[in-house]
């Protein structure tokens, strides 16, 4: 199991280096000045943005910055051109709230999901596995910007029961759960949905498999 598992993460490596360095190619390729970004426009006209590049290293090839990068993004040194601060101490602000999230829609869509799942593999072919079959194949074509945009339509716009955006009131702060709740639950059922149908079919399969077993 442990030469399993290593095999698999040594693996995981090259993955990580391709996808990181398209991602980096892509963007470098986007238009748009970096420069621009750290000043106001008014702060770019009068400054020498050839030197600052240079001094930036936005002028040497793509590898070479892309070693750089990752470089100094192992050593923690990565900084951010438009906030000019470490993306370390930027990923800590946001790393609770993420958290909070993924906890919140995985036990979300493991509550609905794996009695759900349950169901039908007792009563396969029936009406109730092939309404859950049908809807899990929906969830998956379902962009889940377009059924948060929906559920903002009712909640928030047209009934007003739920708050569109935020985290907690204007006036609060920290991560008070009983200020946050009902800013919470748009956002949760949005994401969980991303797994719920996941969730069914997997759970589906492997119990009806497990239920042909001899044993």
């Amino acid at each position: 199991m442990r030469q399993y598992l290593i095999r698999r993460l040594l693996q995981i490596i090259p993955l990580v280096i391709g996808i990181s360095f398209v991602s980096f190619v892509l963007v470098v390729s986007a238009p748009g000045d970096p420069v621009a970004t750290m000043f106001s426009p008014d702060v770019v006209a009068n400054i020498d943005t050839e030197a600052l590049r240079e001094k930036l290293g936005l002028n040497q090839p793509i590898p070479v910055q892309y070693a750089k990068m990752m470089w100094q993004f192992v050593n923690g040194e990565l900084n951010s051109f438009a906030e000019r601060r470490p993306t370390t101490e930027m990923v800590a602000e946001r790393l609770p709230t993420t958290v909070l999230f993924a906890s919140l829609a995985m036990g979300l869509a493991l509550l609905v999901g794996v009695p759900i799942a349950v169901i039908s593999a007792l009563r396969p072919y029936s009406i109730v596995d092939d309404v859950s079959v049908t809807l899990s194949m929906v969830g998956l074509s379902l962009p889940q910007f377009w059924f948060a945009l929906i559920l903002i339509l009712i909640f928030a716009e047209r009934l007003q029961w739920l708050p569109a955006t935020g985290l907690r009131p204007i006036d609060a702060s920290g991560y008070n759960l009983r200020e946050m709740f009902p800013y919470l639950i748009l956002p949760t059922i949005v994401l969980s949905l991303g797994v719920l149908p996941a969730v069914v079919r997997y759970c589906r399969s492997s119990m009806m498999e497990v239920m042909r077993q001899d044993y």
